[in-house]
């Protein structure tokens, strides 16, 4: 609930202060309440679109009458950071590095050349790699989005992969992404002189931009 509103308000009660006060709420306390930490300007963006998109609907199924979208309402700006990601090179002098980080090493490659995010990474079992007519299928539902994905994985992935056991046991057991874990995996690529902040999820980055180099459609 936000600024006294909840979910079951008549929607013709959103107005343009309803929609400055939502735009603050994403901005400022979204997250938290306690910390007044939000989101950042991408997500704020995207959600705050969404919001407008929702109500545009609402107005064309006549469930809403004057619609604050259809003035001239603020958006949230965009963040105007760029998106990292690591080249083909930089994921080749990686794979051939020092073996000091195997465990969160070999997790952030798989997440390079597979795009899994990094919870879907950290809780996948034995199970979500099926070995079906001899080659090793992924098969999970994301956390995230909560979309099923299905696909063969490819030969430089696979020898990223530890020795295989139960159905029910993780495959990266122990893997984590805590702040000292972090720092580890900057370490390690500093020490391969990669100048970039590099995060775990520039690992899904990384899968996305060799996919598209490749003529793979955006879709």
């Amino acid at each position: 609930v936000a600024y006294n509103h909840n979910i079951n308000m008549d929607i013709n009660r959103v107005d343009l202060i309803f929609c400055d006060d939502f735009r603050a709420w994403l901005v400022n306390d979204a997250k938290s309440k306690k910390t007044g930490k939000g989101y950042k300007g991408d997500t704020v963006y995207k959600y705050f679109s969404s919001f407008g998109s929702a109500l545009r609907k609402a107005e064309e199924s006549k469930q809403m009458f004057s619609n604050p979208f259809n003035a001239k309402i603020a958006y949230p700006k965009k963040s105007e950071t760029e998106i990292e990601f690591l080249t083909a090179e930089e994921v080749k002098k990686l794979r051939s590095s020092y073996d000091g980080f195997d465990l969160l090493k070999n997790a952030f490659l798989f997440m390079c050349h597979t795009g899994i995010r990094q919870g879907d990474c950290r809780n996948l079992k034995w199970k979500d790699l099926p070995i079906i007519d001899g080659e090793i299928k992924m098969k999970v539902k994301t956390q995230k989005a909560k979309t099923d994905i299905y696909f063969k994985i490819r030969w430089i992935a696979r020898d990223l992969l530890p020795e295989r056991k139960g159905d029910d046991d993780k495959v990266f057991p122990d893997l984590n992404f805590s702040h000292k874990n972090n720092m580890k995996l900057r370490e390690w690529t500093l020490m391969n002189d990669i100048k970039k902040h590099v995060t775990p999820h520039i690992a899904r980055h990384t899968f996305s931009a060799f996919m598209l180099s490749t003529g793979t459609p955006l879709y």
